[in-house]
């Protein structure tokens, strides 16, 4: 049989009409077409509106498409995105994904693909005999398998990270599932680095003049990162801007045009971590950030295979930000992790939302 059952091949397997050799081939059917399957144990308004849309629309994918995103192999960017938007085309494919990995598997490890059952010839004359036995097995069959008519639906953990490349989906789906990250250990070491407290009388002791705003305590995965801080309203005060390896020699100094933000001329060194400082000079009044009381200034710059890692994801689900947040975070680029994390609660997708907000309040 070629292509999926008809609304009518449906409503005749459910009530039991069709003939002997039909209800073999149907069955015969059923057992290789997880969509199929999927439609007969719906219910019927479900169903219906399902095969009004499917007989109406050529823009689902087609069955060699769901085979492939079965074998867990790649499908185009279009296609993915189909599957994220496409409620009919994402419950064929997890149906047949599930199927799948339910059957036994190969010897070398491959996901098996369902074998297509065939009836001798001599046993065709039988058919009358063992058609209704074919129609109970496969009615229970549906039944099982849908939880006694009903198809279970996806949990948000599935749903979430369903559109996610296969090289990316087992470290996405298991922050989503955990509400943990992987943070590395130099990462949040720098949260709870030596803080540069000075004897200073109270008298002395004022409210810093400007603060740093990034990078702080995270990875970045540019080599020339864009160094910020909050502005000094009417100073007139000339910023320098220096840049120290983890040994405390100076490897890069700068004067801001702006006086908000600058980024080195020459790249810094991957996977290396550094410390920073601004200097407001205004006459002989000197401002410095970060203030004696607050913590050092760190960050890494990510190692050269990470930063070609985060930049390949990007480039293969820009649509992503809950993915795309997980990733960041794994990798230590905390500041990134947090605008992604925050778009995704700001997609009005209730189950990224979710996932979103639990990990972003993890990372806070």
């Amino acid at each position: 049989m070629n292509g999926h059952l008809t609304s009518q091949q449906v409503s005749d397997w459910r009530s039991g009409v069709s003939g002997a050799e039909e209800l073999l081939r149907l069955d015969d059917h059923l057992a290789e077409c997880a969509a199929c399957r999927a439609m007969v144990s719906e219910p019927v308004t479900r169903l219906a509106i399902r095969m009004l849309r499917a007989e109406f629309s050529s823009a689902h994918l087609t069955e060699a498409q769901l085979d492939d995103y079965a074998a867990h192999r790649p499908l185009p960017a279009d296609l993915m995105q189909h599957l994220d938007l496409c409620d009919a085309c994402r419950r064929d494919a997890a149906d047949l994904r599930q199927f799948a990995c339910e059957t036994d598997a190969s010897a070398d490890g491959k996901t098996p693909v369902p074998v297509r059952r065939t009836v001798p010839v001599w046993v065709r004359p039988l058919a009358a005999a063992v058609a209704f036995v074919a129609l109970g097995l496969g009615a229970w069959f549906a039944m099982h398998r849908s939880g006694g008519g009903e198809k279970p639906s996806a949990t948000p953990q599935e749903t979430v990270a369903f559109n996610i490349p296969a090289q990316y989906r087992s470290e996405v789906q298991a922050a989503i599932d955990s509400g943990n990250l992987q943070i590395p250990a130099s990462i949040t070491g720098m949260t709870a680095g030596p803080i540069q407290l000075r004897s200073l009388p109270a008298s002395q002791v004022k409210e810093p003049a400007f603060h740093l705003v990034s990078p702080l305590a995270t990875a970045v995965v540019e080599d020339t990162p864009v160094f910020r801080w909050t502005p000094i309203q009417d100073s007139g005060a000339i910023f320098t801007v220096s840049v120290y390896d983890d040994q405390f020699h100076a490897v890069a100094e700068g004067v801001s045009a702006d006086g908000t933000e600058w980024h080195p001329d020459k790249p810094l060194a991957r996977g290396a971590i550094y410390r920073w400082e601004v200097r407001a000079v205004k006459g002989k009044h000197v401002d410095r950030a970060p203030a004696p009381t607050e913590p050092e200034a760190r960050f890494a710059v990510l190692g050269a295979a990470e930063a070609q890692r985060l930049t390949e994801a990007r480039a293969a689900m820009p649509q992503s930000p809950l993915a795309l947040g997980i990733l960041y975070a794994n990798s230590g680029v905390l500041e990134d992790a947090k605008r992604e994390l925050a778009e995704a609660v700001a997609s009005g997708d209730p189950k990224q939302k979710s996932a979103a907000e639990r990990l972003l309040e993890r990372l806070k």
